[in-house]
Order: C-alpha cells, then sequence, then structure tokens
C-alpha cells in the first residue's frame, strides 16, 4: 500500500521486501553486534594469554560431542599444548590444567558414571594420593564403582599411575580385586586373625593377582583409547606410516568439504565397517576411515568390495581411491551434512602394487591438484598441477643437481632439499637409477643413490622435481 502511494511499481516492491525478509533471517543491530565483537575480542584474548586455561575449559563444555572433542585436541597440539591422559591421581572431574598441559578430565571417560567421580574426588581430597591399585581399591567405598567402571578406568589408562599394565588391572578385576576388597583372603578369615593376616611378615611383600602382567600390544592399548576417550591420544596408528601418507594422499579427512566432485586419494585406518548386500544380492560395505584430522564415511559398492575385500577389516591401514560426493543434502537439521566417499579402490598400505595401481590411475584427475592440509589440520600450499597425460612413462637415468656450497645452501638448507626430494621419488619405485650432481664450487660430485631409491620416470615424477628444484636442475638421460 505505501509502495502504491509513492508509486513504486509492485514488481520492484515486492523484490525490495523480499531482500529484507531475507536479511532479517540473519541480521544484527549494532548493540548486538558490538556485543559479539566484544566476545570475540575476549574470547581471542584468552588464547593467546591463557592458552591452555583457554583449551582446557573449552574442552571441559564440549565433553559429551566427540567431533568437538577431537577438533579442540588437535588444536591444542597445532597450538604445542601437550594432552595428557586421565590419571587417576591428578585428573579431576573436568579437563585441567597441568603446568601449561591440559589433562583430561574422568567425567571424559565413556561409561564413568558420576557417582564413580563423586566417589574417587572424595577420598583422595581426603586422604590424598593413591599410592597403589592395592590402596584404591581399599579406600574406595564398596559399591561406589561398579565393574564397568573399573575396567574403563583400568582400559583408558587412568590406573597406569598405581604401578599395574592395564592387562594387570584388569587380570586383578577378573579375580575378584574390587573397592572395598583389597585382597583376596576369604572373609572369615579376617575376623579370625584379625588385620596382621593382610599384611606382609617383616621382609616379605605380597602381590597382587595381574602384579606382574606384561601390557596389551600397542595397537590394542591404542584402540581402548579410542573407544573410550574418543580419539588416539598417547599414539596413533598412521604414525608409524605418516610419511607414505604425506607423499601418497591427494587430501586429507578434513579438506573433503573443499573439494569439487572428482577423485581424490586418501590414506588411514579403518576403524568400523558394516557389510551389507545390495538389490542384486552382492556384497557391499560401508565402512568409516580415520586420518590425523577426523574421520569419514566411506560407500564401496560391490565390484569394488570383490576386487578390494582382503583390505576390508577394521584396524587395516589403507589407501582409498574414490569419488567426492557433497553433503550439501542433509533432510534434518537444514545444515550441510559431512562429505561421504564412494570408494572406487582400496588397498592395504603395505600393497606396494597396488599403490601403483592407485596412483596410475588418479595421476591424471584434477583432485591431485587441490589443497592438502597436514596432520594438525593446518592448510598446505597446493600441490602441484600434473602435467599433461599425453607424454606417460619413461625410461633412463634420473640426474638431480644440487649446491653443496656453504655459502649458497648451508647444510640444513641441503639437509632439507634432500629430505623433499626423498619423499617425491618415494612415491616412485621403480627400476631406474638416480644420480646426485653436488656443486661444492671448487667441483662436483656425483652420487648413485641406492637401489631403494630408483624410480619409474614418468611426466608425473620430473613435473614434482622440476616444481621443487628448477626444471634447470632435473633432466633425464637416455629416454
Amino acid at each position: 500500500r505505501g509502495a502504491k502511494t509513492k508509486e513504486v511499481p509492485e514488481k520492484v516492491a515486492r523484490q525490495v521486501f523480499k531482500q529484507m525478509s531475507d536479511f532479517a533471517g540473519y541480521g544484527f543491530n549494532k548493540a548486538h553486534s558490538a556485543c559479539y565483537a566484544l566476545s570475540a575480542y575476549q574470547t581471542a584474548y584468552l588464547k593467546a594469554n591463557f592458552p591452555a586455561e583457554y583449551m582446557a575449559a573449552q574442552l571441559s563444555s564440549v565433553m559429551d560431542n566427540k567431533d568437538k572433542s577431537t577438533a579442540l585436541i588437535q588444536e591444542c597440539r597445532r597450538m604445542g599444548i601437550e594432552v595428557l591422559p586421565p590419571d587417576i591421581n591428578e585428573s579431576v572431574e573436568g579437563f585441567a590444567v597441568d603446568k601449561g598441559r591440559v589433562r583430561f578430565g574422568l567425567a571424559a571417560i565413556k561409561h564413568l558414571g558420576g557417582n564413580a567421580i563423586s566417589a574417587i574426588l572424595s577420598v583422595r581430597e581426603a586422604g590424598g594420593a593413591f599410592q597403589g591399585f592395592d590402596d584404591f581399591c581399599r579406600r574406595v567405598p564398596p559399591g561406589s564403582i561398579n565393574r564397568t567402571g573399573m575396567e574403563v578406568l583400568a582400559k583408558s589408562g587412568a590406573l597406569c599411575s598405581l604401578g599395574m599394565t592395564r592387562a594387570g588391572v584388569l587380570e586383578a578385576l577378573a579375580a575378584g580385586l574390587a573397592p572395598g576388597k583389597a585382597s583376596l583372603v576369604p572373609a572369615g578369615q579376617e575376623s579370625l586373625f584379625g588385620e596382621e593376616a593382610l599384611s606382609p611378615a617383616p621382609g616379605m611383600t605380597t602381590s597382587l593377582p595381574g602384579a606382574d602382567v606384561p601390557e596389551f600390544p600397542r595397537l590394542e592399548l591404542l584402540t581402548m583409547e579410542k573407544e573410550l576417550l574418543g580419539l588416539y591420544l598417547s599414539d596413533h596408528p598412521l604414525n608409524s606410516v605418516k610419511d607414505a601418507l604425506e607423499r601418497f594422499t591427494t587430501v586429507m579427512v578434513e579438506g573433503l568439504s573443499e573439494c569439487d566432485a572428482g577423485e581424490v586419494i586418501l590414506g588411514g585406518i579403518i576403524t568400523a565397517m558394516r557389510r551389507h548386500t545390495d538389490r542384486s544380492g552382492r556384497a557391499m560395505a560401508f565402512a568409516t576411515l580415520e586420518d590425523f584430522t577426523g574421520a569419514v564415511e566411506m560407500t564401496i559398492f560391490a565390484d569394488a568390495f570383490e576386487r578390494c575385500r582382503q583390505a576390508l577389516e577394521v584396524e587395516a591401514i589403507v589407501f582409498v581411491r574414490g569419488r567426492v560426493e557433497s553433503g550439501a543434502r542433509n533432510a534434518e537439521g537444514g545444515g550441510e551434512a559431512p562429505p561421504r566417499v564412494v570408494a572406487n579402490d582400496i588397498v592395504l598400505i603395505s600393497d606396494v602394487k597396488g599403490r601403483e595401481r592407485i596412483k596410475r590411475r588418479n595421476n591424471n584427475n584434477s583432485a591431485a591438484s587441490r589443497p592438502r592440509r597436514n596432520r594438525n589440520g593446518n592448510r598446505r600450499e597446493p600441490m602441484a598441477a600434473a602435467p599433461p597425460a599425453s607424454s606417460g612413462q619413461k625410461t633412463g637415468t634420473v640426474h638431480i643437481r644440487l649446491s653443496a656450497s656453504a655459502e649458497k645452501n648451508p647444510p640444513e638448507s641441503l639437509r632439507a632439499s634432500l629430505d623433499q626430494i626423498k619423499q617425491v621419488i618415494g612415491g616412485y619405485h621403480g627400476s631406474a637409477p638416480v644420480l646426485l650432481h653436488l656443486d661444492s664450487g671448487a667441483g662436483q660430485r656425483i652420487l648413485r643413490l641406492g637401489p631403494s631409491f630408483n624410480v619409474q620416470p614418468d611426466d608425473m615424477l620430473i613435473h614434482r622435481l622440476e616444481t621443487l628444484l628448477g626444471k634447470e636442475k632435473v633432466w633425464l638421460e637416455g629416454s
């Protein structure tokens, strides 16, 4: 009506109203914006000046959210803040600061109830730190922690400071030790002979069940941590293969949301697997792949499942070539769902031939030039774009020239260059030798790398070396 009075065309009036309506869905007045600005400044100040305290508070606020907790712990590592495991003698209910480090809170351990936590903290406050597992069982009231609670304390590593391995504590629990029962002396014997029956004679020591039991294998310990803390904390199963992941993958999980439709190569550990039968009665699977930056759901259709069956096991460390599917469709919350990957090929990281197969099929794919992220989630420089696909593989000897002059190329710089060269050629293993020409200024020394560094000199390898060192520093002889 007002628009008509002002002789504004109806079409223009409706367009302006729609713009105002859209803005009102997420618009702020100045006072509201000022409050947000102040809050942002205060938060940034705390993070910059009290980083450990800030991150501990943040973690305590999202203990029930695995994804947010994992992201915040990754941020702690990026900031150089050590995250310590839960400890029965050091942890409080939430995350806390321990000499500039962040200590895991007892409430962040899955399946450990609030009553159990209250009992532990009350006893510890009244009588000081627990001196051993038997002391813990003697002092904590009977019934305050059930069998499940004791097991999760053991498996999470919270009892490691009591002088027994996780495997040993579980064996002691299986033998009957529990809060309120610090020995295996029959019930009638205690009242018959008095408390002295529970004490060792002079010069003698008592041995708890499980006291000498060796620890579980490393991977089993990490699996327990992942199950009860929501992430790998003390170590990561991928640490032993991180160099291969760095040089072979084209993207990490956290970077998938930035990838356009196309193929990528991922690397990680399979943490969950669910087999299924499609409409044709053929086997397929859904799996979860996890790397240093997060986890992604994968779909493995029947053809790929049949081809990759050997690699499809929980805890298998694999490379995956697959297509990224946008997570734009989210029927429930209206927000964007995380991306998924449709796997076309999956190989064990130890399968050299399988790795070469995946790499050859991916060499000419545009996803190979997308930005990557390092294991802390930070963006790294985009990988060099793949060269034209027409040239194919070559034969001959690869020559690389480097300056070994202390003036032009200090030792630490030369060492860094050699490490980068090693990473690049490590993904192109073959039969062609590599010669290093080291120019010291006073002369040149030619070194032949060992057979383990022989390469398959295709265009991708030459292109990546030229991008790293310069075109005049790399050439192929006898092609």
